[in-house]
């Protein structure tokens, strides 16, 4: 089991690598064609979500917040978007991690009262293979802790 949770940390470092060095590239980039739009199910009116940009220091760097609707529907138009890791929170426990760009017009659903666990993402397509990895990773541990 050691070996699986080394090669996990080994591929994310990877991955945060290659987004770290081709973020590096896009920082000067102010304006952009950015849009997370959001749809949460049991988020109740006037709830507040947050977009937050995870940095390579283990920091979060607070971008925007929006304020979710009566029918659960929320938007970023967020300025200073570049390719790396962002967060969209409602606590500081509930929370979907997803790689997002300037360029791109996402959509994130789930439910608001266990995102990180219901979120799927979509018009992102290394948000969506980043949820594919954590899903699949997820659905593996609890495999292997079965067995033991």
């Amino acid at each position: 089991m050691n070996f699986i949770i080394k090669s996990r940390v080994v591929i994310l470092i990877i991955l945060a690598e290659v987004l770290g060095i081709s973020s590096c590239h896009n920082k000067a980039k102010k304006s952009s064609t950015f849009e997370l739009k959001g749809d949460l199910a049991q988020a109740g009116e006037g709830i507040k979500v947050y977009l937050d940009r995870l940095l390579p220091n283990d920091s979060v760097e607070h971008l925007d917040s929006a304020t979710i609707d009566k029918e659960g529907k929320f938007v970023f138009n967020t300025l200073g978007i570049y390719k790396g890791f962002y967060a969209v929170r409602i606590t500081k426990s509930d929370f979907a991690v997803m790689i997002l760009d300037s360029n791109e017009k996402a959509e994130i659903t789930g439910n608001a009262q266990n995102l990180g666990y219901t979120y799927n993402v979509s018009g992102s397509p290394d948000s969506k293979l980043f949820w594919e990895y954590n899903m699949k990773s997820k659905i593996y541990m609890m495999q292997v802790d079965s067995i033991d």
